[in-house]
């Protein structure tokens, strides 16, 4: 009877539920089964993971999007050559520009015209040495307005230390 159910409720399939510790106290656990014929016969194999951490970090990336997403500050994510990969509400609600426009264009859309070669060459220098990069920006917004921003240009790495993206 166990097995009828447990092959119904769980097979080929992976179930997220709550389990108990030794010492009673509850955690998080997924399930999964499958069945495998062996000589005809069927073998079922189980597992039961712990997911505390992974509900854990999933828990912060959900925060920590948010807090991105809904920040007065204007976040823009660059991949290392420059392509916007993200551009939060408040980058969209300061140029004019949707999300949609913003997303696998370079920042050059923005340029006004203020700033020389020099300053372009200064800021990828030195963000992609490692280093943060702070400026006065002189910016122009979609209908051509002019907007000024102090902005810090931050390198974020992989574990291995090399430069994936630009914040």
């Amino acid at each position: 009877e166990w097995i009828e159910h447990a092959v119904a409720s769980y097979l080929n399939r992976r179930v997220e539920t709550n389990a108990y510790r030794a010492d009673g106290s509850i955690f998080p656990v997924e399930l999964g089964l499958s069945r495998i014929n062996r000589e005809g016969a069927p073998i079922y194999v189980g597992f039961i993971r712990d997911i505390t951490e992974r509900l854990a970090t999933e828990r912060d990336m959900r925060k920590l999007s948010m807090a991105v997403k809904q920040s007065s500050d204007w976040i823009v994510i660059t991949d290392s050559i420059g392509t916007i990969e993200y551009a939060n509400d408040t980058v969209c609600a300061l140029t004019g520009y949707s999300r949609e426009e913003l997303i696998g264009k370079n920042p050059r859309l923005w340029k006004s015209g203020m700033h020389d070669e020099a300053f372009y060459r200064a800021l990828w220098d030195t963000a992609l040495s490692g280093q943060n990069y702070t400026a006065l920006f002189t910016n122009r917004k979609k209908t051509g307005e002019l907007i000024h921003l102090d902005t810090t240009i931050s390198p974020v790495r992989d574990p291995a230390g090399a430069i994936l993206q630009l914040l």
